[in-house]
């Protein structure tokens, strides 16, 4: 195989044992665990596709070039004021 540092028994039995770790580790949750971080794991699960923005999202980001553009720029704290009353239960 040519390349004499690489051994891939090696390489396959290792990830062999990870996924069998990792189906193991999930399988043995209890079903709140599991309610608690299914939404986390589906978002580890995909992240290699590339995540598409809402139209919700669009308007935000055009919003925000369009006062950027015309010189009308939102500070951080007012940005954060702003977030704190539409969404009282996020924690800042």
């Amino acid at each position: 195989m040519g390349n004499s540092n690489f051994d891939e028994n090696k390489v396959i039995m290792d990830i062999t044992q990870k996924r069998s770790d990792l189906v193991n580790r999930i399988a043995a949750l209890d079903d709140l665990q599991i309610e608690k971080i299914y939404n986390d794991m589906i978002a580890i699960l995909q992240h290699n596709k590339p995540y598409q923005l809402t139209e919700e999202e669009n308007l935000a980001i055009d919003q925000a070039l369009d006062l950027d553009e015309n010189g009308r720029m939102v500070t951080k704290s007012q940005v954060v004021a702003d977030a704190k009353v539409k969404y009282p239960n996020l924690k800042f």
